[in-house]
């Protein structure tokens, strides 16, 4: 079962989070995220893959949206909200969500 993590994300900053899942050892895996606007979406707001905005190192996974990702996000009033999910594939093809939650993107205001 994934761990639930909310995330909020300043726009026009890097936002960086790891995780650790030790004692699992990641190494071989690839992953990947997607953010929508709500499950139904078609299109996911923001993605990535490894390597990218994910980096696996061991047990270690980190998630960083750079600050030229999140300022492409148009949108209007203060905060945008979103669902993620994040997920792994193993060498053997298996793919395994690990992390799902809220993301929030508060609007920037200096451009």
């Amino acid at each position: 079962m994934a761990q639930t993590y909310d995330i909020s994300i300043d726009q026009g900053a890097d936002f960086i989070v790891s995780f650790d899942f030790s004692p699992r050892d990641l190494t071989g895996c690839t992953a990947r995220f997607q953010a929508r606007q709500d499950f139904d979406s078609k299109q996911p707001v923001l993605s990535g893959t490894s390597p990218g905005m994910l980096t696996i190192s061991g047990p270690h996974l980190q998630f960083h949206v750079p600050a030229s990702a999140s300022t492409a996000i148009p949108f209007k009033g203060e905060v945008l909200d979103l669902v993620y999910d994040l997920e792994v594939v193993w060498p053997n093809s298996l793919v395994e969500r690990i992390v799902q939650g809220a993301m929030t993107i508060n609007r920037e205001v200096t451009r």
